[in-house]
């Protein structure tokens, strides 16, 4: 029999074994402890914690379900090892050693408005990051679409309901055709923000 605790992840509450709690705490503190720009630390791991919390939720079937080490081990292995600082180990030297990379994660690539980049409602911005095209090129291109009967106007505003805003780091991400990984939320903050 295992002890079990309540933990909070994400702002998303789980039951978790003990041991795993263990492991993704390990995890999460040597994450923070690879994060070079400490003003930085903080809104990286909140966007880690709700990245685990997102994986979690995908692989619980039930409310009651407790978090195990092997999905702990499944929610590590998808966001990957944090890079490992090796000053210490070479006398000084400030390089970095990074483990061989495991498999390279599947990026589920889906069209998101960019928030980031809007002027209206961030179409043009989600249509330049989903097609790594040029935002003023998608903008001239709408803007000449109108006088043809309005359709620029008209696929704008279809686009404007359907698609939604990319709000999280995953989100803007995916948006890009990038992996969800602890490294890729980590970089996002230094190359977007």
């Amino acid at each position: 029999m295992k002890k079990a605790i309540s933990i909070s992840i994400g702002k998303t509450s789980f039951i978790m074994e003990e041991d795993a709690f263990d492991r993704l705490k390990g995890y999460l503190d040597k994450f923070e402890a690879s994060i070079d720009n400490k003003s930085d630390v903080k809104e990286v791991m909140e966007d880690v914690e709700a990245r685990i919390a997102e994986i979690f939720a995908e692989q619980i079937r039930s409310s009651n379900q407790v978090v195990d080490i092997n999905l702990v081990n499944k929610a590590i292995s998808l966001l990957g090892e944090p890079e490992v600082d090796t000053r210490t180990a070479n006398g000084g030297n400030t390089s970095r050693a990074v483990p061989p990379p495991p498999a390279q994660p599947y990026a589920h690539k889906r069209f998101y408005r960019d928030p980031d980049n809007s002027v209206i409602g961030g179409v043009c911005a989600g249509v330049a990051a989903y097609f790594k095209l040029d935002i003023l090129l998608v903008r001239i291109l709408f803007a000449c679409a109108i006088p043809l009967g309005g359709l620029g106007l008209w696929v704008y505003i279809v686009l404007w309901i359907a698609a939604p805003m990319a709000k999280t780091v995953a989100e803007k991400l995916e948006m890009r055709g990038e992996p969800v990984t602890a490294e890729n939320i980590r970089n996002y903050s230094a190359k977007y923000k």
